[in-house]
């Protein structure tokens, strides 16, 4: 499934701010400085086309259950998220509130800009989006506020601080209307504000690191770290607690209300793996270590080359579109998978069982290849398979091209291949014949008569070598007959 997305990303706040609120109590109860610290983190998200995005805070409002709503911040705060993962956050807001039990958090929001970095694919000149220019689109968010439901009450006494950490869910806050990595692009983001409101002072967190096997299970070598793999935290009735998406490391710190969860680590192309009765206490990151995941398939790739008759010289190598290329599974009794290269040469082979592979390639022309033990990846493999081209002698006759067509000598002939590399070239004998040694590929001729004329005549031919080697005839005039 696609997930588009995008991340926050600004400035780190330090604001120290005094609300105001209202209310009653004891002397005791009186607050006599800052009670409660909002905080804002970012849940991880694999992506490294995203340089920065930014929203502007322009009120915070917090709900007492008697009092109702309390205004703890009103301005401008121009919130960065794009470094706040992996348990790092920024100082929101402090505030002084009376007494009370507060459930609920309400933030407007007035603008934003959404910054990709050059790599990434957009539909138009710039990679920026903002309000400004349309290219960022706020549904609501600037009118009616986001609601946020705290994940548990928050009780404010006296002068004891309280915690609460406001949590982006970056994969589902942002919405491109595009790819970043591929055509046809992004030309908008929709902003589609979903925050989790922690309460910090009774909260833990969970870290784990979720790896690959690489579809090469035993082999440690080659794991890696999945990035944008699916973690849930569900409770024990399996409601959903908290989600998130793994960095592009494979990493991920959610962090929960104290108590007992189920683990559920999802990605795709690989099996699916749940860790249960894991105990959050309060005020505590608990390290679940890495998390291996099983690769359901691999991928082998590669691209095949034609050597041009020169084993050894690569500057007369072309790829090699139409080869055929056949995967054997070791030790299989199943038949091997086959495919083709294309124009650019390359193959692929995707979901592919784990084991060790052996490749058979060939192509008319060309003398049969193999590469053995070829280990499938997630990634691909990057096979480079050289054929040894058979060749074949072009021979012909040029003549001037006249009504009485007369023989002409001195002509210098070259081929040229696709690649663009001019082969050594012959001349024509007395007899205006020639004679060319060519691999298998496609060839330009050109035909130059000898000083002074500067007549010429260019021809395109296909030669398929053969073994033992055989002639193809290619006659011609220079100039060219009319």
């Amino acid at each position: 499934m696609q997930r588009s997305a995008i991340v926050f990303g600004a400035l780190l706040l330090a604001t120290v701010l005094a609300a105001c609120g209202g209310g009653s109590g004891s002397p005791a109860d009186v607050p006599t400085g800052p009670n409660l610290k909002i905080y804002v983190t970012d849940a991880p998200f694999p992506s490294d086309l995203v340089e920065s995005a930014s929203v502007e805070i322009n009120e915070v409002r917090v709900r007492e259950k008697d009092l109702g709503w309390q205004t703890v911040f009103t301005g401008s705060a121009v919130i960065d998220l794009v470094p706040l993962t992996g348990g790092v956050s920024a100082l929101l807001v402090e505030a002084e509130l009376p007494p009370g039990v507060y459930e609920e958090v309400r933030l407007i929001v007035e603008a934003g800009e959404v910054v990709l970095s050059p790599e990434a694919v957009v539909r138009g000149d710039s990679h920026t989006f903002n309000t400004a220019n349309g290219g960022l689109f706020y549904p609501s968010g600037a009118q009616t506020g986001i609601k946020v439901k705290l994940d548990t009450d928050i009780t404010v006494v006296g002068q004891l601080t309280s915690d609460l950490t406001l949590d982006f869910a970056l994969d589902k806050n942002f919405v491109f209307n595009g790819p970043m990595s591929h055509a046809p692009g992004v030309s908008r983001v929709i902003f589609t504000p979903v925050v989790r409101a922690v309460n910090s002072s009774t909260a833990g967190s969970v870290e784990l690191l979720v790896l690959s096997d690489n579809a090469t299970p035993g082999d440690g070598t080659d794991d890696e770290g999945v990035a944008g793999a699916t973690v849930r935290a569900l409770d024990a009735a399996d409601a959903e607690i908290a989600t998130g998406l793994t960095d592009a490391d494979g990493l991920i710190i959610l962090q929960l209300p104290a108590g007992t969860y189920t683990i559920e680590v999802e990605a795709e192309n690989h099996e699916t793996l749940t860790s249960g009765d894991v105990v959050v206490p309060a005020a505590n990151l608990i390290d679940l270590g890495p998390i291996l995941l099983a690769a359901t398939g691999g991928e082998v790739t590669g691209t095949v080359m034609s050597d041009g008759a020169t084993p050894g010289d690569d500057a007369d190598d072309v790829v090699l579109a139409g080869a055929t290329i056949s995967a054997t599974l070791q030790g299989s009794t199943n038949p091997p998978v086959v495919t083709t290269t294309g124009e650019s040469g390359g193959f692929r082979f995707e979901d592919l069982a784990p084991g060790t592979y052996d490749l058979a390639i060939t192509a008319a022309g060309f003398a049969d290849g193999a590469v053995a033990d070829v280990v499938p990846t997630l990634g691909g493999t990057g096979v480079l398979v050289s054929l040894v081209a058979y060749t074949r002698t072009l021979t012909g006759t040029v003549t001037d091209g006249a009504a009485v067509p007369a023989a002409l000598s001195g002509v210098q002939v070259t081929a040229t291949n696709a690649a663009g590399v001019a082969l050594p070239s012959t001349t024509t004998g007395a007899g205006g014949t020639y004679s060319l040694v060519l691999p298998t590929g496609s060839y330009t001729v050109l035909f130059a008569a000898a000083a002074p004329s500067t007549d010429t005549n260019t021809l395109s031919v296909t030669v398929v070598g053969t073994d033992p080697v055989s002639d193809q005839a290619l006659d011609t005039t220079v100039p060219a007959a009319p």
